[in-house]
C-alpha cells in the first residue's frame, strides 16, 4: 500500500499487514504530521458504494484472475473443392496448353466432357457396390437374387472353414446291379446360400476298418442349390477288392 501524507505530499510504501483491514493512525517522518489511514475494510465498501450509485451492470464486470487466457484461433475460410482443383490445375498445367483449353468453346466441351467423367466415376462406384455386396443385399432383399443371378453374377460361396457345416452326405448304400458297382447316396446343403460342391474322398473299408483304397471323386454338378438335396451315385474303381465291407466318404477340401 502507498500512503501519501496530505500535509508534505511525501509518499511511503508501506505492508497492507502494518495498516490492516480497519486502519490505524500513521505519522510522516519528514514533516511528522498525523492522520488516520484507512484500512483494505474501508476501500471496499468505497469500492461497494460506488458501483452501487452507477449503473455498470455487475453481471458484465470480468476480473482478471492472473491466470493465463487462451487465445481462440482466427476462424478458417471454407474453400470449396471446385477452387482447389482449379488451383492445382492452374500449377501442372503449362499456361499455352491451359490458355488453348479453356477458351473460347473449349471451355463448354470440357465443362460437359467432366462433368460426364464425374457421374461416370460414381455409376462405377455404385456398381462395384452392388456387385460386392451382393450377399448382404440378398440377404436382407432376397427377391433380388434372381436379378442378380439374370445378370451374371451367382451368389455362390463355399463353406470355407468346415465345408461340413453346410453340407451333409446322408443315406449313403452299396449296389451291384448287373455287374456295376455304385455308391448312391443324398448330398444336401443345409444353408440358405448357393454352395459350390467340393470333391470327395471315399475310403473302402474292409470288416475290421481298415482301408483298403482310397479315391478322389467327384459330382457331375459343380454346385447345390439353397436348402435342397441331390442324389449321387459314384461309380466304384475296378481296382477295389469285392470283399470291402463299407464306405466312409467325406469331403477333401475347401473353398478356395
Amino acid at each position: 500500500m502507498i500512503l501519501t501524507c496530505p500535509s508534505c505530499s511525501a509518499s511511503y510504501n508501506v505492508p497492507n499487514e502494518a495498516i490492516g483491514i480497519d486502519g490505524r493512525a500513521v505519522r510522516c517522518k519528514k514533516c511528522k504530521h498525523e492522520w488516520f489511514q484507512d484500512g483494505e475494510k474501508k476501500a471496499l465498501e468505497d469500492l461497494i458504494n460506488m458501483v452501487e450509485a452507477t449503473d455498470i451492470n455487475l453481471d458484465a464486470l470480468t476480473f482478471d484472475d492472473g491466470k493465463k487466457k487462451s487465445i481462440p484461433k482466427p476462424a478458417v475460410a471454407k474453400v470449396k473443392l471446385s477452387v482447389r482443383v482449379m488451383a492445382i490445375v492452374n500449377k501442372i498445367i503449362p499456361a499455352p496448353l491451359k490458355n488453348y483449353l479453356f477458351s473460347g468453346d473449349k471451355r463448354s466441351f470440357l465443362s460437359h466432357f467432366a462433368s460426364f467423367m464425374v457421374a461416370l466415376a460414381v455409376f462405377s462406384c455404385l456398381c462395384l457396390v452392388l456387385v460386392t455386396g451382393r450377399w448382404g443385399i440378398t440377404r436382407v432383399f432376397p427377391s433380388l437374387t434372381s436379378v442378380y443371378e439374370a445378370s451374371g453374377f451367382p451368389l455362390t460361396s463355399y463353406a470355407r472353414l468346415n465345408p461340413e457345416s453346410a453340407l451333409i452326405i446322408d443315406r449313403v448304400a452299396f449296389q451291384n446291379e448287373g455287374g456295376k458297382r455304385e455308391i448312391i447316396g443324398s448330398l444336401i446343403n443345409l444353408t440358405s446360400q448357393n454352395i459350390k460342391v467340393p470333391l470327395f474322398k471315399v475310403s473302402y473299408l474292409d470288416e475290421n476298418g481298415e482301408i483298403l483304397e482310397e479315391a478322389v471323386q467327384n459330382l457331375p454338378i459343380a454346385m447345390i442349390q439353397k436348402e435342397l438335396a441331390f442324389s449321387f451315385s459314384l461309380s466304384v474303381p475296378k481296382s477295389v477288392p469285392q470283399n470291402f465291407s463299407s464306405v466312409k466318404i467325406s469331403f477333401t477340401e475347401s473353398a478356395k
